[in-house]
């Protein structure tokens, strides 16, 4: 099976992708959005993103999960980090 080397793919480096970050974290950091939300289905790659980085998490506890993304230390300290920049 091959695969084409021009497959698409998200990268951090990638301008939109880094704003679309931004713009995901703000949200979980003022409003928090529940996993089904819009904001979740609409921008389904850059949760999983933002997730899979440790930038947002729906976990309140050890063994506690919410219905809700929220912002983590990591991703507060990388909004910071990237918005000083910008």
């Amino acid at each position: 099976m091959s695969t084409s080397a021009a497959e698409p793919g998200l990268t951090l480096t990638d301008t939109t992708v880094e704003e679309q970050l931004i713009t995901l974290l703000d949200e979980a950091w003022k409003n928090g959005f529940t996993v089904q939300s819009g904001i979740a289905r609409s921008q389904a790659e850059a949760v999983a993103m933002a997730a899979s980085l440790q930038l947002i998490t729906t976990r309140v506890n050890r063994d506690v999960f919410s219905r809700e993304w929220q912002i983590t230390a990591k991703g507060l300290r990388w909004l910071n980090e990237t918005k000083e920049f910008k």
